[in-house]
C-alpha cells in the first residue's frame, strides 16, 4: 500500500492546521488584558490616595 505524494501532503497540512488552532486557543485563554497607561496612572492615584487617607487616620488616633 502506497500514498500518493499529495496525499502525504495533504496530511501534513490538515496536522499543521490542527496543531495551529490548538495553538492558538491555548495563547487566547491565557493572555492576560494589557493594562493601559492610563490605568495605571489611576492605579498609582488611588494607592496614593489610600495611603495619605491611613496616614491622616493613623495621626487622629
Amino acid at each position: 500500500m502506497t500514498t500518493s505524494a499529495g496525499e502525504r501532503e495533504n496530511h501534513r497540512e490538515r496536522q499543521w492546521s490542527v496543531s495551529t488552532v490548538s495553538a492558538t486557543v491555548a495563547i487566547k485563554s491565557k493572555k492576560k488584558p494589557a493594562m493601559k497607561r492610563q490605568d495605571t496612572v489611576n492605579l498609582a492615584l488611588v494607592s496614593e490616595l489610600k495611603m495619605r487617607l491611613e496616614q491622616k487616620k493613623m495621626l487622629k488616633q
